[in-house]
């Protein structure tokens, strides 16, 4: 049945019988060979956070899968981390900074944040440590340009908030040449989002604090766009004010697709607040930016209000990560669905994850099999 109609003609089995079926077929596939067991697919790596349990900080690693519906473990970090920031750099994903306490809010001890860099080797399943940054750094944001030689790690709760440092992941050994700045932000920046959007780096609101234990000051709505290798004149290494977001947000997600930004969740300011007297309210609102009009428009909102979470984009859908479940948005239709979080992806943590999007070599019968006894198990 798997080699005339695919995978996904045996994916939905779900019977006890069923699985130790497909455990035997593995073992008869495997003693063949056959090539087309295995293959290149998008997943999402969801780090790091806040365990809700424990309140401690944590290491762990857990990778889905959409194209089977299933969650699995993977490589704990070296360190554990929340508040930190992640991307895909080539074929690597990189975890930088944040803090190791779970501290209530950006304004966490300086002695909390950490400047240590790691690179995940997807096809290993393997952390290994890269040249720390120069500061230590948490509550920011990391993005990797278009041809994935660099790596952009933006703002945070720091020595200056408005910074961006630049690291190259094509020098080898040279580790004392790896990090370097690049034109600063315009203003300081924490709990902001960050995405790449058409070979473009885009700073989305946040909010201003500069300094651990700094005052805090309300969510901004300015967006910031940064093109790595534009050679304009009125725009080489210089970050150009866009269209800002209808409404502040602070401690949200943004994610790239389809040539658009959308930005979700996060803190709003509540009615009635004024720049000096203000207080922040959880939201379920989505927008969405398209950089060909500079135009901001309203999406379906999430089910629920989210702040500090996970997100990411995964065969062209947007996937939403936290303690209060999984979401899928479909642009098709502008509609939000649930998806899958049995026994991982951030359903038994707090907050502050990380996430990105990276291509494996996927066993097919394990991820089947591992699906068929998810599928038994919540039967039984």
């Amino acid at each position: 049945e798997y080699l005339r109609d695919g995978w996904g003609a045996v994916a939905a089995w779900g019977e006890e019988e069923d699985v130790g079926l497909l455990s035997r077929l593995k073992r008869e596939f495997d003693y063949f060979s056959l090539p087309d067991l295995y293959t290149q697919q998008e997943v999402a790596i969801v780090t790091g956070g806040g365990e809700r349990l424990t309140g401690r900080c944590s290491a762990g690693v857990d990778i889905y899968n959409p194209a089977v519906g299933a969650w699995r473990g993977a490589a704990r970090m070296a360190v554990p981390r929340m508040s930190h920031a992640v991307c895909v750099v080539g074929n690597s994903v990189y975890a930088t900074g944040g803090r190791d306490t779970c501290a209530s809010s950006s304004r966490a001890p300086p002695s909390s944040a950490l400047s240590s860099v790691e690179r995940y080797n997807v096809s290993e399943d393997r952390w290994v440590s890269c040249p720390a940054m120069p500061v230590a750094i948490c509550c920011h944001q990391a993005c990797a340009d278009s041809p994935g030689k660099f790596m952009y790690v933006i703002g945070g709760c720091g020595e200056r908030a408005e910074s961006v440092w630049r690291y190259d992941a094509t020098l080898g050994t040279r580790h004392d040449m790896r990090w370097s700045q690049v034109a600063s932000l315009p203003e300081a920046r924490v709990d902001h989002a960050a995405c790449v959007c058409v070979h473009a780096i885009y700073v989305l609101g946040g909010k201003g604090e500069s300094v651990h234990g700094g005052g805090a000051t309300p969510p901004k709505a300015t967006v910031w766009r940064y093109n790595p290798y534009s050679e304009a004149e009125d725009s080489k290494d210089k970050w150009i004010a866009v269209a800002p977001m209808a409404h502040p947000r602070s401690e949200f997600a943004a994610c790239a697709l389809g040539g658009k930004v959308y930005v979700m969740g996060g803190c709003m300011l509540s009615a009635g607040s004024s720049h000096t007297q203000f207080t922040t309210t959880t939201t379920d609102s989505v927008a969405c930016y398209d950089p060909a009009s500079d135009t901001w428009s309203a999406v379906a909102p999430m089910a629920h209000p989210r702040k500090k979470f996970a997100s990411f984009v995964v065969q062209g859908r947007l996937y939403v990560s936290s303690p209060e479940g999984m979401e899928v948005y479909d642009p098709v239709t502008d509609r939000w669905s649930a998806g899958t979080h049995e026994g991982a992806g951030g359903a038994g943590r707090y907050r502050h994850m990380a996430a990105c999007a990276a291509k494996v070599k996927v066993d097919l019968f394990d991820a089947i099999i591992a699906q068929a006894r998810a599928r038994a198990w919540r039967r039984g």
